[in-house]
């Protein structure tokens, strides 16, 4: 076996750590949908997108949180147990998010569509 072929494999096997514990934090891509949101004055994309932000607002609460625990070593760590134990932390914020999470994305969304309201009553 050469020695390169591992290096890379190690290379691909990070690049794709970093894909799953990175891809719900994006804070571009949120503010280009509520963008959208506000320029169609569409109430349902923009209370898609509050929600949408609530999750990746909980999802560095959540990580930070997982940070500060100490690591037992019962189970050996692994670029296998961080992708699951990302995809898991993803799917447990997403869940919490959607099942109405800390009220961040109602108070958010009950904010911003009074905006949304006004720019269209003045406009329209």
């Amino acid at each position: 076996m050469e020695i390169g072929k591992i290096g890379s494999y190690m290379n691909m096997m990070n690049d794709i750590k970093s894909l799953t514990t990175d891809s719900r934090i994006d804070e571009s891509d949120f503010e280009r949908k509520l963008q959208q949101a506000m320029d169609k004055g569409d109430e349902e994309s923009l209370k898609k997108a509050c929600t949408e932000f609530e999750a990746m607002f909980l999802q560095m609460m959540y990580k930070q949180m997982k940070a500060a625990i100490p690591q037992a070593d019962l189970i050996p760590k692994s670029v296998g147990r961080d992708i699951y134990e990302s995809m898991l932390d993803e799917k447990l914020v997403e869940q919490a998010a959607e099942s109405g999470g800390v009220g961040i994305a109602d108070t958010l969304y009950k904010q911003l569509s009074k905006q949304l309201k006004n720019r269209y009553e003045i406009s329209g």
